[in-house]
């Protein structure tokens, strides 16, 4: 393997063991809770509930925003859930059990869960730094926000709760300046959003980017600070 390739490659830890997975799910449920659930094609934004002590039978709940839009599908279909922590990344396969309703599946436990270090990414601080700036459109409003951190595939930023409430799951368009490099038309996907010392910060990842500006991003964070 070149060095190039050691450098990007990130360690995955793998939960196999039914009473690690069964602890891991029921931590999931009580702290993480919002997920992204691919099946047939879709990708859907919901909860997971705590899994059954007996069974490992977890249940997972549709957004009430995508109540009319969302296919709800047939026992027995494969899925993939993506979700993440503060510090990890967390993904696994498994298949629908029963449908409770259309938002509402419940899913059999999963053989494996896959756990990658989202510390391993390179993330760079930018809060109060000068050249950066990101507008988005949040409902009618273009709304500037201040940037806190930044990554090749993402960035965090702080927002005032009462005026401009966000979720996970919203994607937003808008333009990020960064130095040295024209204005980037980006869709960002909020991932997460918490309160910490008093000031709210959401993180996202780019949900769309132009390739040339995409490329621009990644030499910026990989020469940040040398």
């Amino acid at each position: 393997m070149s060095a190039a390739a050691k450098a990007v490659s990130m360690p995955t830890l793998w939960l196999r063991r039914d009473e690690d997975i069964q602890q891991h799910l029921a931590f999931a449920a009580a702290v993480i809770q919002v997920c992204v659930l691919t099946v047939n094609g879709q990708q859907i934004f919901g909860t997971m509930g705590a899994p059954d002590p007996d069974t490992g039978v977890f249940e997972f709940r549709a957004h009430s925003r995508l109540e009319g839009v969302v296919v709800p599908p047939r026992p027995g279909a494969a899925v993939r859930a993506d979700y993440e922590a503060v510090a990890d990344r967390y993904a696994f396969f498994s298949e629908v059990v029963a449908v409770s309703g259309p938002m509402c599946w419940k899913l059999a436990p999963p053989t494996t869960v896959e756990r990658k270090d989202k510390r391993l990414s390179r993330r760079i601080q930018v809060a109060n730094e000068k050249g950066f700036s990101l507008h988005l459109q949040v409902g009618k409003e273009l709304i500037a926000f201040q940037l806190s951190d930044m990554s090749a595939v993402g960035l965090g930023f702080s927002y005032d709760a009462e005026k401009t409430p966000l979720d996970a799951g919203q994607v937003l368009p808008g333009t990020l300046q960064i130095p040295g490099h024209r204005a980037v038309e980006v869709k960002l996907e909020v991932r997460h959003v918490r309160a910490a010392d008093g000031v709210h910060v959401a993180g996202a990842r780019f949900r769309q980017v132009a390739y040339v500006d995409r490329m621009a991003l990644r030499r910026l964070v990989a020469a940040w600070g040398t």
